[in-house]
């Protein structure tokens, strides 16, 4: 299955365009790590995506949505990838998170993306995050619907 980028000129979000509980995580440094010449494809971004993270169980496992985004310098945070998470059946009513198995990461959480529909791709891939304030690098961002972040 193969998405296209939205339209551009790429538009700023805010946190009110996002109706579900999102989770956006920074993959620029997987990304940076590929050679220069190359074209990810969307299983790249997911793959990237789908490492261990350490994340707040309280907002992970509300989360609907997941954004791989790439740090643009002196713009922002790009969206790449919209996905949701696999296999949400082996797991009803949350916990789509499980730790890592492996000893050094045993404090992250690892999960199985697949790609978002692709109305959800249209709405946010190609577009930037709302912007974070000085000193914010955490690569993982929230966005909840239920409360002000």
């Amino acid at each position: 299955m193969i998405y296209t980028f939205a339209q551009l000129p790429p538009r700023d979000l805010s946190s009110q365009d996002f109706p579900d509980n999102t989770i956006a995580l920074n993959i620029t440094r997987s990304v940076n790590g590929q050679p220069s010449d190359a074209l990810l494809s969307q299983a790249d971004i997911m793959a990237f995506t789908q490492r261990a993270w350490r994340l707040s169980p309280k907002h992970a496992n509300d989360a609907k949505l997941i954004l791989a985004t790439y740090v643009v310098p002196g713009r922002g945070r790009l969206i790449l990838g919209a996905f949701r998470f696999g296999r949400q059946y082996e797991h009803p009513g949350g916990d789509c998170f499980v730790r890592s198995p492996y000893p050094k990461d045993e404090d992250r959480c690892i999960f199985l993306a697949e790609p978002a529909e692709a109305e959800i791709w249209r709405k946010y891939v190609g577009h930037y995050l709302p912007l974070t304030k000085k000193g914010e690098a955490n690569p993982v961002r929230y966005y909840d619907t239920d409360e002000e972040n």
